[in-house]
């Protein structure tokens, strides 16, 4: 016999607290040295990949990966400024690299936008 269930839209797309964080509005001029010195007030970052998409202003994200979830925890639960820039963070399963054309909000903060998707709304 089968049994049948329903989940929640936000049940599926709920992610759990992982040591690997996306960032999302990032500085253009943003390199990978700088982004280690800002995380590391959090704990120690075991890796940064900037992504070398670019949002239509300019902006930028990365995926910043500690060697703890307490860490990550930690540096997601804050408010994070970055010279003028308010950041953005969620989660990120490895498995789920950003690939072109996906919704910026998948990976943390923002919304789609009206152009299909390829594009970023903050």
């Amino acid at each position: 016999m089968r049994r049948s269930y329903s989940v929640s839209l936000s049940e599926k797309t709920m992610v759990r607290e992982t040591r690997h964080l996306w960032v999302g509005n990032l500085p253009e001029t943003v390199v990978d040295d700088e982004l280690v010195r800002f995380f590391s007030r959090y704990g120690r970052v075991e890796t940064v990949h900037i992504l070398p998409r670019r949002a239509p202003d300019g902006s930028r994200a990365a995926f910043v990966d500690f060697v703890d979830i307490k860490s990550a925890v930690k540096a997601h639960e804050t408010k994070l400024q970055l010279g003028s820039r308010e950041l953005r963070t969620n989660y990120n399963e490895p498995g789920s690299r950003f690939t072109p054309g996906q919704h910026q909000n998948r990976y943390g903060g923002g919304r789609p936008s009206n152009d299909g998707g390829n594009g970023w709304k903050g």
